[in-house]
């Protein structure tokens, strides 16, 4: 195992409270994050210490929880954040182009490969896709509660469901007909994600484990046993090769995916709130804090792996 070289990490400094979360453009030309401080921030990666090199867009009026990317158009970034709105923005003028207000705060969201649908998980743990082309909310869907995670695979015809009672539920997709059910850990699915080949599903769960599954027999392969408390966030590399995984005990992981082995530990002070690997390079962003207390600022890092 390696430990991450701090020379290999650069970190980005414009937001006035914890960084929640961070995604990257389809093409990797853009980094977006959003903030308790209310803004989303997309940053210039040639510039990472001066935040004059960031745009900053404002328009949310509580805690931004998670951003995505269009990943049909690399220009229209979604958001959803505390304030019950649900907004569309177009990074190239920095305006919002569309807020939907929905009855619920919204923690996460999830843009189908096809870019038509976005889906929102609330606080009480339900789903709900907003259909981007007809500017509507669709019917409720007829979706379990308890739901932590979704996401879609890359042809947009199944959906893959994290729920609190450690169950990954796989839909159809748009009838919403569930076909197969993995109970994949003993305690809840937090975060799902589908690595870039096609083959594998990776699972983060609070039983402090991340499994991986194949998605042509729907099997567990390997088990990933890197952390100590619950993990939050996984990502895979942009090859497949690799997959991180961040929990609440200040570790973040990149294994190989293959042989399990621990290749890297990032270094990190604070537990990493979101994490995402750049779409072509060997970058694995992630979420952190400077300062103490009340003074703390939450800033975004960029982890260059070293081959």
């Amino acid at each position: 195992m390696a430990e991450g070289n701090p020379a290999n990490v650069v970190t980005f400094r414009g937001h006035r409270a914890q960084v929640y979360t961070v995604a990257w453009n389809a093409d990797g030309r853009r980094l977006a994050s959003g903030s308790a401080d209310r803004t989303i921030r997309l940053w210039n990666l040639s510039r990472a210490d001066d935040n004059r090199y960031s745009a900053e867009l404002r328009g949310h009026n509580g805690s931004v929880h998670q951003v995505a990317w269009d990943p049909a158009q690399p220009d229209r970034l979604a958001s959803v954040s505390t304030d019950k709105n649900l907004m569309f923005w177009d990074t190239r003028v920095g305006q919002s182009t569309m807020t939907i207000p929905t009855q619920k705060e919204n923690l996460a969201l999830s843009w189908c490969p096809r870019g038509q649908t976005v889906a929102t998980i609330t606080q009480d743990y339900k789903c709900y896709f907003f259909d981007v082309k007809a500017n509507q909310m669709l019917p409720s869907a007829n979706l379990e509660d308890d739901v932590n995670d979704v996401q879609w695979n890359a042809r947009g015809d199944l959906l893959f469901v994290a729920t609190g009672r450690g169950t990954v539920n796989i839909y159809t997709y748009p009838e919403l007909e569930c076909i197969h059910t993995l109970h994949a850990h003993t305690s809840s699915c937090f975060v799902l994600e589908l690595d870039p080949t096609g083959q594998y599903l990776g699972v983060g769960s609070a039983d402090a484990l991340v499994s991986l599954w194949s998605l042509t027999d729907l099997a567990c392969v390997r088990t990933f046993n890197k952390h100590d408390s619950p993990v939050h966030h996984v990502s895979f590399s942009m090859d497949g090769r690799y997959i991180a995984s961040a929990a609440e005990d200040k570790k973040i992981d990149i294994s190989d995916v293959e042989t399990e082995e621990t290749v890297h530990a990032v270094p990190s002070t604070t537990n990493a709130r979101s994490i995402a690997w750049h779409p072509t390079k060997p970058y694995l962003a992630f979420t952190g804090e400077e300062g103490m207390g009340y003074g703390a600022k939450g800033v975004v890092k960029l982890f260059k792996m070293e081959s």
